[in-house]
């Protein structure tokens, strides 16, 4: 089970991990990628390893966000439309 929360760090974008195949290829491989998931498990782990596996320079955010919860200004609501 994939769990959903309704903030994501400001300035971030949101992607669907379950629909990785639909977006790798337009992450940039020239700059360096964060990915976070709610607990910084094996959401975020998964899709580090498949963009590493493509070229990407990525690496995540231990802990997800909610180790970011209460950080000041840095969580934002996600625009569902994302």
């Amino acid at each position: 089970m994939i769990l959903i929360t309704p903030t994501l760090v400001s300035g971030a974008e949101w992607k669907d991990p379950t629909l990785i195949e639909e977006w790798v290829a337009s992450v940039p491989q020239d700059k360096d990628v964060v990915i976070y998931c709610v607990r910084g498990g094996g959401v975020s782990n998964s899709v580090v390893d498949r963009l590493i596996a493509e070229g990407r320079n990525a690496s995540f955010i231990e802990g997800g966000i909610v180790a970011l919860d209460g950080a000041n200004n840095i969580l934002v609501t996600k625009n569902v439309s994302s």
